[in-house]
């Protein structure tokens, strides 16, 4: 069975070759009529013979370019070959009566032919003021053309007398300037460099007069050979170069400018229609007063003057009122969010620094307000639902405040609030109801959506701007959600020194990154009952010079806001893996535990950072573990299932950090890829108390099929409480600081328990069947 593909070039080919035969054939049709024209002619006449089979050819040539288009293209080149036939037979058939039926009917026929022609030309999308205006433009420059040439040749032919030949062949002579003016005002609408198909039409149409004045100065009898030389001359070459038009550009007017107004060509033709006007005074003053065909021409050119000019006033007050309407637009996009209506940053700026210069200050108060869980509802019901949450986000803030007070927009799920003339209890009393207003449930999407929203709230001191106002309630924000979220905090001077702080140790921490200044420490975890080293935990250290009076965990927590976390979470991996690496390599069997932040998850390329890891320094996977904290997960925790899900296919084992002190929602456990619980060392401090969360957490790590590690263990009472409660891994002071790599392979070699010696002495351990009863 043959291909289906060549049948579509075949089709192509099919449909060409139909139309060069009906190409043909109507030419063989437009043949048979010219022979029938020219063996009734009374009387010879090779030239105009000539211009009859030229005609021909033309018209066969229109044909079969036409048949090439489409749509209103293809009207357009059949018409004029339509016209090419009409000229065919015109000249071919000029030796009989001019008045007769068949020579007005093929005047009429290629008259109305070439008018439906040239429409077709023009774009479908022109307005009815632009086509009103071509056409006065057209009889104005066409009508000036003939009045000058009226005074100047065709009156003193016409004092002569008029003859039937005469009167029509100075109607055409004057459509013919109508047209060649139109054509060569659109002309003048186009780019320059597309102008040639135009301006070769314009051409063919001048031509087309030059042959008709001729024609009417003379008449058929009267021309010498001169004139019919110019005269078959001017045909000849109209005929050539208009069959040629559609092979150089079919859609010679596809780029015009339709401007409706066209402001050159009227000004263009307003100056010939003085000029026209002019010449007709100069003659009367010359005691050649007009007659009724100059009169008549001259007032129609005053009346399509006026016309012209009142339909551009009406043009050039409708694009003032658009300009308007285009400028309001504009200035309320450039003062409104587009979402929601409501101001955006610029315009609440002013609002604030209008309310500042009006010394109201200690009355202002500014609200930032962030919407918590606005990404989940993104990502789980797409960008349009969202944008439906924030519209009617929008439309809670703006009901619960006052009509004095100002909301607006400044992107994302990110809005402010202005309220002037308040007392700090009455801001404090807004905030909380915008809060319970906005954690409402949102009806979307066919069902119930849930979001909170933790706002900042600032008041200006004396020297505040606005901008300091609006980034105090940041500040505030910025303390609402890391304290937990969903509630409102104000600001306190102190928030700005911390963040100038956390800005400077995140510096500060680059520095020692870029200058391999960080080094890593490694914690022991052990086996509980017999002390044994089973792993280490790989920990971040940098020398105190580098960041003088930081904590790990709060330098941490600045390279975690400012995104640095993610590079220094790379060094790590890698400085650990090659650690492991070299262990391993030496025979030393051991495991390590490396952190991983929530923006390493986020990136979505960590999975093959660790596979590359692992293979540089040839460390099986099954001996990493890669620790996260739960609320570092839950942030987004369908992306981080999707993460972690693709590590533990590498065989990289994962470990919840620090559970117990985040939401500890039991919903999303089995839903983690996980291998481990490590209980936070809160959790641990408070172990044998009367809230004991210990022995419930190891349950549950049964149940899960998790090993469970405790951290924090500092002391000898925690060390029993947990082998009591069936703990079997832990790690803590108590055992051993984190230590140097030195210091930890020698741990590794010389296969050091690191139980406290207080341990063995001690009468109260549970022995070891119930050690085994009880992690059974």
């Amino acid at each position: 069975m043959s291909a289906p593909g060549p049948a579509v070039p075949a089709r192509a080919a099919a449909r060409t070759g139909q139309r060069f035969a009906v190409a043909l054939g109507a030419c063989a049709v437009a043949a048979c009529v010219a022979a029938y024209a020219a063996l009734h002619r009374a009387d010879g006449g090779a030239p105009y013979l000539g211009l009859g089979l030229l005609g021909l050819v033309a018209a066969g040539a229109l044909v079969l370019a036409g048949l090439r288009q489409a749509g209103r293209l293809r009207v357009a080149w059949v018409l004029m070959g339509v016209v090419a036939v009409c000229a065919a037979y015109l000249h071919v058939s000029t030796g009989l009566d001019a008045d007769s039926p068949a020579q007005v009917a093929v005047r009429l026929l290629g008259a109305g032919s070439g008018a439906v022609a040239l429409v077709a030309l023009q774009r479908k999308d022109r307005t009815a003021h632009a086509w009103l205006l071509l056409g006065f433009d057209g009889w104005l420059l066409g009508g000036s053309l003939f009045v000058l040439l009226w005074l100047t040749a065709l009156t003193p032919t016409a004092a002569v007398g008029f003859s039937g030949d005469l009167v029509a062949s100075t109607s055409w002579l004057l459509v013919d300037f109508v047209v060649a003016s139109v054509v060569f005002a659109l002309t003048r609408l186009l780019p320059p460099g597309r102008r040639y198909g135009a301006l070769a039409l314009s051409i063919t149409v001048a031509l087309l007069a030059n042959g008709d004045m001729y024609r009417s100065f003379f008449g058929t009898s009267g021309m010498g050979d001169g004139a019919v030389t110019m005269y078959v001359a001017s045909w000849a070459g109209a005929l050539v170069l208009g069959m040629l038009i559609p092979w150089i550009d079919a859609d010679p007017f596809a780029r015009l400018d339709d401007r409706g107004s066209m402001v050159s060509p009227v000004r263009g033709s307003f100056l010939a229609a003085c000029t026209a006007v002019g010449a007709v005074v100069l003659a009367w003053s010359l005691g050649r007063p007009p007659d009724a065909m100059l009169a008549f021409v001259v007032m129609t050119l005053l009346l399509s003057m006026v016309t012209g000019q009142a339909i551009l006033g009406i043009e050039n007050r409708q694009l003032v009122t658009q300009v308007s309407r285009q400028a309001d637009l504009f200035r309320h996009r450039a003062t409104r969010d587009v979402l929601t209506g409501l101001p955006n940053r610029d315009e609440f700026t002013g609002r604030v620094e209008l309310a500042l210069r009006g010394h109201r200050y200690p009355l202002v108060a500014v609200l930032f307000v962030d919407l918590d869980g606005f990404k989940d509802v993104n990502d789980s019901f797409g960008h349009a639902v969202g944008d439906e949450l924030l519209v009617e986000a929008a439309t809670r803030l703006s009901a619960e405040v006052r009509e004095t007070d100002v909301v607006a927009r400044f992107g994302g799920d990110e809005f402010v609030a202005l309220l002037d003339g308040c007392s700090d209890d009455e801001a404090l009393e807004v905030a909380e109801r915008l809060r319970v207003s906005l954690s409402r449930p949102y009806e979307l999407a066919g069902r119930d959506v849930v979001v909170s929203a933790s706002i900042g709230l600032a008041r200006p001191e004396a020297d505040d701007d606005a901008e300091s106002t609006l980034r105090n309630a940041d500040l505030a924000l910025y303390r609402a959600k890391s304290s937990g979220r969903d509630r409102v905090a104000v600001y306190e001077p102190e928030m700005h020194s911390n963040a100038l702080r956390r800005l400077d140790g995140a510096a500060r921490l680059r520095t020692a990154l870029v200058r391999d200044r960080l080094r890593l420490a490694y914690q022991p975890i052990v086996d509980l009952r017999t002390g044994e080293i089973v792993a280490f935990e790989a920990l971040l250290r940098f020398d105190v010079a580098d960041l003088p009076g930081w904590a790990v965990a709060d330098a941490v927590a600045a390279a975690e806001e400012s995104g640095l976390i993610v590079q220094i979470g790379r060094w790590v991996l890698d400085a650990g893996v090659r650690q492991l690496g070299e262990w391993l390599s030496c025979g030393l069997t051991t495991r390590l535990a490396v952190n991983v932040s929530a923006r390493q998850l986020e990136t979505g390329d960590l999975a093959d950072e660790v596979r590359r890891a692992l293979e540089r320094y040839d460390v099986p996977a099954d001996a990493l573990t890669l620790e996260i904290t739960e609320h570092q997960l839950v942030r987004d925790l369908e992306h981080s299932t999707r993460e972690l899900t693709a590590l533990r296919g590498l065989g990289v084992r994962i470990a919840l950090d620090d559970f117990g002190t985040g939401y500890s929602s039991l919903s999303y456990l089995p839903r983690l890829p996980l291998d481990s619980l490590k209980i936070d060392r809160d959790l641990v401090a408070r172990a044998g108390g009367p809230r004991d969360t210990v022995p419930a957490v190891l349950r549950l790590g049964r149940d899960l099929s998790l090993s469970v590690v405790a951290e924090g263990v500092e002391s000898l009472d925690q060390l029993l409480l947990l082998r009591r409660a069936g703990c079997t891994l832990g790690q803590g002071y108590l055992f051993s600081l984190p230590l140097e790599a030195e210091v930890a392979t020698a741990h590794v070699a010389e296969r050091r328990r690191l139980l406290p010696p207080a341990v063995s002495q001690s009468r109260t351990l549970v022995s070891d069947d119930e050690m085994g009863h009880v992690t059974a």
